[in-house]
């Protein structure tokens, strides 16, 4: 009997606990369904405060507030170029004042120490001396040269003209075209006052055979390749005749594959040399009367060389040639020296150099 009687008070205690979750629950749900409909009413009452907060925006407005934006957008980029230009302003006046920064610096430093402008100033005025000598010194030459001038008119006023017919005269340079054709040519130098026989084919063969002697060979290449040994055998040695000395000048030098010569021989009338005066050249004894009459005037024709203190004595032997047969040819000359020269280029391999 005691163990029916536990099992009903158990049940009992059950029962109270299940009422009191029950009624728990049920509070929940209805707090839950409340909240739920506070939220829904408030989200539609914003919903409606801001539909009419939109509507009560009118249009005018919109475009105010969109021009005043777009006035503001203008007014900060026109501020933004102003800023730039005055950065750009800024720059350069830092660097203006920074050349005067220094310029102060250096005229400080030079007002410290002069020396250096009293030295310019010095050798200034020393060359403005100079100067003023020299402009004195042409002035005295001007007026010497004026009053020199001043007396050589007064001279040529006064002098005599002389008569045409007590000058020498000069004829025609060339010979006849037709007397000489066909005829070798025989040279006379007409040369302080005298006048000396140019015996070429005599020279030419002492010198020919000289050349050989030292290149070898008198081909164009053989001569060119040993030229510094020739012109120094020719130095050293003395060849030639009683009138003339024979040299050989010239040059050579490498360009690239090419070699460029120069090589000429010269005859040098000797100090001593005894040519025919003008007062001899009529004597057939004379150095010019003997060697004309060694020449054929069918063969041959006179050619001569005058230099300008001989046009004389070139006159004067003109006139014994051809009155023996010769036809006579003449061509003024100035310098000392007279003879042949050759000149050219090859390449610098054999046989390059032209032969």
């Amino acid at each position: 009997m005691k163990r029916m009687r536990k099992s009903r008070a158990a049940g009992a205690g059950y029962d109270s606990i299940l009422d009191t979750m029950t009624n728990v629950v049920g509070i929940l749900i209805i707090v839950v369904a409340v909240t739920q409909l506070s939220v829904a009413d408030a989200v539609d009452r914003g919903s409606r405060g801001q539909d009419q907060v939109v509507a009560e925006v009118s249009e005018e407005a919109l475009a105010s507030v969109r021009s005043s934006a777009q006035e503001l957008g203008e007014r900060l980029q026109d501020l933004e170029e102003r800023w730039a230009g005055l950065e750009l302003k800024s720059v350069d006046r830092r660097i203006e004042l920074e050349q005067l920064e220094r310029a102060i610096r250096e005229l400080s430093a030079e007002a410290v120490n002069p020396t250096p402008f009293h030295a310019r100033e010095a050798t200034l005025k020393t060359e403005l001396a100079s100067l003023e000598r020299q402009q004195a010194s042409v002035e005295d030459a001007e007026r010497d040269a004026l009053a020199r001038i001043r007396e050589l008119k007064a001279s040529l006023d006064s002098a005599e003209t002389p008569q045409l017919a007590d000058r020498p005269q000069v004829r025609l340079p060339n010979p006849d075209p037709a007397r000489s054709k066909g005829k070798k040519i025989y040279r006379f130098f007409c040369r302080n006052g005298k006048v000396y026989p140019v015996d070429e084919t005599q020279l030419d063969k002492k010198m020919f055979a000289e050349i050989k002697r030292v290149a070898g060979s008198l081909k164009t290449r053989s001569v060119v390749t040993k030229l510094d040994e020739i012109k120094q055998h020719f130095g050293d040695n003395d060849f030639g005749d009683e009138f003339f000395r024979l040299k050989i000048n010239g040059w050579k030098r490498n360009e690239g594959r090419q070699i460029r010569y120069s090589l000429s021989a010269e005859y040098t009338l000797r100090p001593h040399a005894k040519g025919a005066t003008l007062e001899q050249l009529k004597d057939p004894a004379s150095v010019f009367g003997r060697k004309l009459a060694l020449l054929d005037d069918a063969k041959r024709w006179i050619y001569f060389g005058v230099w300008e203190d001989s046009f004389e004595a070139y006159l004067a032997a003109r006139q014994v040639a051809e009155r023996s047969g010769f036809a006579v040819g003449w061509t003024p000359y100035a310098g000392a020296e007279f003879g042949w020269s050759l000149s050219g280029s090859g390449g610098s391999g054999p046989g390059a150099i032209p032969d």
